[in-house]
């Protein structure tokens, strides 16, 4: 035992180990017990628990989430042996008490506080069989959904398309599936036979001749009305063209009769071939791309173009793109997308904000109306209206009130009266408007 100790002490101390041992007052130097040496050692090394933290560690232990019964036991046996005090046989019973009150099933903890004297061993066999019970259920639940999901896809099979009573017809007079009223053909001339109220590609009019055919406006020049420019399609509708490769985009305008379309006299440069050419160009801020006619691309002569991956439909029918190219205006660079069909010049939203031609306004203000001055006559068998005590604001929204009191008077939309008055109004802040707006006082 001597030579164990000694090993030990050479081992921890390296070649000084009673210099060690009466640093730390181990044990008297002509103690030769190993065992009493380990327990020296331990006594020495191994902190000193708190007693306070482990007790409370103990008393607010709480199943967790995905804990199971088991594990939840041993975790409870577990700290009451770190609480340094003998319980005797009153530890099964503090076990107990501390594993029913911490488990989170609701229903398990009232079905174990109904049994009369309730013991720990019962207690766990208790839960380990509701436990069991309930994983069998979950599965088993998840058995029979699946099982009736495979039922209704074998007593229901997939209708084939167009088969379906629900599913709605596609409209015979723009060929596509939309809500009642919705058409967007409405309105619209046909490029194939010149009628109104449905598109070329859904027309049933027999071809006309060559000489016939160039009798008939190849587009609508006319100003559509604003309800049937802006009818709700199944794709994606704008106010003139989008760009998004592999898919087909609906072209609609917003016209007014009273009002010109704003449009720019501009120099196009091809930078493939550097030729250059002037155009008139509309101005589009709801336009993606930029899109000219083939009139104006053969006046750059036979320049080369790009494959234009994208589709395009207007109310008259699909565009026919020709190709893409890119090209310079006013030191911009850009693509220009070539339409083969009759359609204006469009200037995209982003070129024309690129070259400075419009501005993008984030924030509307508006002060008090400025307008001429007017008299307000009264007649005088009126009675004034005037309210005798003014009504309650809420505490929390008193502060804002006068916030926003402040804010018109500095805005001279209201003017601070100290004069008695004939007529006076009741204010009423809502709150419904001061979610979408901040506040808001009526």
């Amino acid at each position: 035992m001597v030579k164990f100790r000694e090993i030990l002490l050479s081992t921890v101390w390296g070649r000084k180990p009673k210099r060690f041992i009466e640093l730390c007052s181990l044990m008297v130097l002509t103690d030769t017990n190993f065992d009493c040496l380990i327990g020296k050692f331990t006594k020495y090394f191994i902190p000193k628990r708190n007693i306070i933290y482990e007790r409370s560690q103990f008393q607010e232990r709480k199943q967790r989430e995905t804990e199971t019964i088991e594990e939840f036991y041993r975790d409870l046996k577990d700290l009451v042996r770190h609480c340094n005090k003998n319980y005797g046989a009153e530890e099964d019973s503090i076990i107990r008490d501390r594993f029913v009150v911490g488990l989170t099933d609701q229903k398990l903890k009232e079905k174990l506080q109904l049994i009369h004297d309730l013991t720990l061993k019962k207690a766990l066999e208790t839960a380990r069989q509701h436990e069991l019970i309930k994983s069998q259920m979950k599965a088993q639940a998840v058995v029979d959904l699946v099982s009736k999901n495979n039922s209704k896809a074998s007593s229901n099979p997939k209708p084939r398309p167009g088969s379906s009573s629900n599913q709605r017809a596609a409209c015979g007079r723009c060929g596509r599936q939309h809500g009642p009223r919705q058409c967007p053909a409405y309105g619209k001339e046909c490029m194939k036979c010149g009628g109104r109220n449905h598109f070329a590609k859904v027309c049933h009019i027999k071809p006309h001749t060559e000489g016939q055919r160039k009798n008939k406006p190849k587009y609508n020049q006319k100003p559509t009305s604003w309800r049937s420019s802006y009818q709700n399609t199944r794709g994606k509708q704008i106010h003139e063209v989008t760009d998004e490769a592999r898919e087909t985009f609906f072209i609609d305008t917003v016209k007014k009769k009273t009002s010109e379309p704003w449009r720019i006299l501009l120099s196009i440069t091809h930078l493939a071939d550097d030729k250059k050419t002037d155009a008139d160009f509309k101005i589009d801020t709801g336009a993606d791309v930029n899109i000219i006619n083939k009139q104006t691309w053969l006046s750059l002569g036979k320049s080369q173009l790009l494959e234009g991956n994208i589709n395009l439909s207007s109310p008259g029918g699909a565009l026919e793109v020709k190709g893409k190219f890119e090209a310079e205006i006013k030191g911009v660079k850009t693509y220009i997308y070539v339409i083969g069909n009759n359609v204006d010049n469009l200037l995209s939203r982003d070129t024309a904000s690129a070259l400075k031609l419009i501005k993008r306004v984030d924030q509307v203000k508006f002060n008090m109306v400025k307008c001429t001055p007017v008299k307000i006559k009264v007649k005088d068998d009126v009675t004034p209206y005037s309210i005798s005590t003014a009504r309650r604001v809420p505490i929390p929204l008193q502060s804002k009130v006068k916030k926003e009191l402040e804010r018109m008077k500095e805005l001279d939309i209201i003017e601070e009266i100290t004069e008695p008055t004939d007529w006076v109004s009741p204010m009423v802040p809502v709150s419904k408007l001061m979610e979408m707006s901040g506040f808001a006082l009526t």
